[in-house]
């Protein structure tokens, strides 16, 4: 009986589109992303600055703080997968 190895098996040709597409999706994606991170953000500073409470513009403010830690983790994860995809 023979038995298949995985080592034996290419998985390359399989992959290949795979990575191609993602390759090609992935930088435009990270560019819409940026792009609609930072008009969010302006928009919340517009919002802090027009605000007249001091707890809506410290609320504003969170969601400022929060939005950009977002933004920027995805940039991270985004990034991070772009440069590890040529080891896949």
């Amino acid at each position: 009986m023979n038995t298949i190895v995985l080592t034996d098996v290419d998985f390359y040709p399989v992959i290949r589109p795979i990575l191609e597409i993602l390759d090609a999706i992935l930088w435009p994606a990270i560019a819409i992303v940026v792009a609609v991170g930072t008009i969010y953000c302006i928009f919340l500073r517009v919002k802090i600055s027009k605000s007249d409470e001091q707890n809506s513009r410290e609320k504003v403010q969170m969601d400022l703080v929060g939005t950009h830690h977002r933004l920027r983790t995805h940039l991270r994860i985004d990034i991070g997968v772009e440069d590890c995809s040529p080891i896949m």
